[in-house]
């Protein structure tokens, strides 16, 4: 939608809100269409955000999602190496035992 304002005209988007040519869209606005004054202010939205550039996110998440199963392992070594030491020497008394 951000660039619908750049591609239609502030009529063309006062035409397609108007008419509203969007399926899923119908059910709602078949019996309230909407005002002028809403589809001004649509239009209006649309030509602001028109201009802006998306914001750029996925760099930064993926590198903090990084970061973060990190910090996991750590703290999973830290507690964990322990955890099985005495089932591993139980096992290794036991299969010494059977040699």
């Amino acid at each position: 939608l951000t660039t619908m304002y750049e591609n239609f005209d502030a009529e063309g988007v006062e035409e397609i809100l108007q008419s509203m040519p969007f399926p899923s869209m119908e059910a709602l606005y078949a019996d309230r269409p909407l005002t002028a004054q809403e589809r001004a202010d649509v239009g209006a939205y649309l030509e602001q955000v028109g201009g802006l550039e998306p914001p750029r996110i996925a760099g930064a998440l993926v590198s903090e999602a990084f970061a973060g199963l990190g910090v996991l392992f750590i703290i999973f070594y830290i507690f964990g190496r322990r955890r099985l030491s005495p089932v591993r020497s139980a096992l290794s008394d036991q299969s010494r035992s059977h040699r």
